[in-house]
């Protein structure tokens, strides 16, 4: 068994490591369900006091005396039409990596958050024209990025306007907005990029784990949940501070009160 794993191992270094726990997992014995190492995507959870199994895709099953959920967040999607069908074809990813695809074009930013305005600075830059359109009618970045968004002359802001849909044929070539009281209006853009929040991925722990109101996973100080021998680490439990090392305070944490109890 590979019970601990050092802070400073390389990339490289960690894929060894998975080659050992796959070559672990196929010599444990012949009670492997005792001792075993599982890789698969997840299908399902049973969480209970007295039993605890993870079905996986494929249709084996992981039992164990505790769980570690660390399913983290994904980023929030506006689901309008076309925002699926122009991903990667002028709805960006990420700012910071495309940076240099938007020089001279018309960027549209969606999103009124620290991401939104931190990403309309940096494409600012580049871009010929960046329009942050936002369904509020202030803002809940840090000040700080608001006021120095206001102070690029190339960024425009279009609040309490919401997006209805994405247009263009082979690639985005505009955005369909509405006002506050319903009035359509469209702007030709080349690239857009969408800062709307993110959201956890709890729903195969729904009915099962107490949830806060935004379907966050709820802990105590040490990181268990409502069900003994069942902890949730990082974003997943912590939304108001996503940062990695809150992911691995809450982790240290966890694995110290498991090794305590189980």
């Amino acid at each position: 068994m590979i019970e601990y794993i050092d802070n400073s191992f390389t990339y490289f270094q960690y894929l060894s490591l998975i080659d050992r726990l796959l070559a672990e997992d196929k010599t444990t014995g012949p009670d492997q369900s005792k001792n075993r190492v599982g890789f698969g995507r997840l299908n399902r959870a049973r969480m209970k006091r007295l039993e605890k199994t993870l079905v996986l895709e494929d249709g084996d099953s992981i039992q164990g005396k505790a769980i570690m959920i660390a399913t983290g967040v994904r980023r929030r999607h506006l689901k309008v039409a076309g925002e699926l069908e122009f991903a990667g074809r002028g709805i960006l990813d990420s700012g910071a990596k495309d940076k240099d695809l938007v020089r001279d074009a018309h960027v549209v930013i969606v999103g009124g958050g620290d991401a939104a305005l931190e990403n309309a600075l940096v494409l600012s830059k580049n871009a010929r024209t960046v329009t942050v359109v936002h369904r509020g009618k202030d803002f809940s970045a840090r000040n700080e990025f608001v006021e120095a968004a206001k102070g690029r002359p190339n960024i425009i802001f279009k609040t309490m306007h919401t997006v209805r849909r994405f247009l263009g044929n082979e690639k985005l070539e505009g955005i369909e907005l509405i006002d506050e009281i319903g009035n359509p209006s469209t702007i030709d853009v080349q690239f857009a990029l969408i800062r709307i929040g993110v959201e956890p991925n709890t729903e195969l722990f729904r009915g099962q784990l107490d949830l806060d109101e935004k379907n966050y996973v709820a802990v105590a100080c040490n990181f268990v949940t409502s069900i003994p021998n069942v902890y949730a680490i990082g974003d997943v439990a912590c939304p108001n501070v996503p940062t990695i090392a809150t992911a691995i305070g809450s982790a240290a944490i966890a694995v110290k009160e498991l090794k305590l109890t189980v």
